[in-house]
């Protein structure tokens, strides 16, 4: 699963402890953020955490899409908040990976 935290962090601090909880130890969250540092509950462990602001520049942003498209996603969760966080970013990889999307709001439902 990759998650793209194009919103408050709260969303994912809320949503991925209930998801191990739910999934179990095996279970692998990659995540795409702006952010410094990693949401509650996030297992660097079980997951690997891209940072945009490491790809800047046309060149490298494609570079990060073929890393992304390369581990080959099953599910896409991305936060559609009503905030201008990652906007092409979220939908670029909505768009490019073919995975299926969920959308969270601003209360993680």
């Amino acid at each position: 699963m990759l998650l793209v935290e194009s919103g408050s962090r709260c969303v994912l601090d809320n949503l991925l402890p209930g998801l191990f909880k739910l999934y179990g130890d095996e279970m692998r969250v990659d995540l795409v953020t702006c952010y410094a540092g990693v949401p509650q509950g996030f297992r660097e462990d079980a997951g690997t955490v891209y940072r945009v602001n490491e790809y800047s520049g046309r060149a490298r942003q494609k570079q990060l899409y073929r890393e992304l498209a390369a581990n080959r996603y099953d599910i896409l969760g991305i936060i559609c908040s009503d905030e201008p966080i990652m906007t092409k970013w979220k939908w670029g990889l909505a768009l490019l990976l073919g995975a299926k999307v969920f959308v969270l709001n601003e209360n993680g439902d």
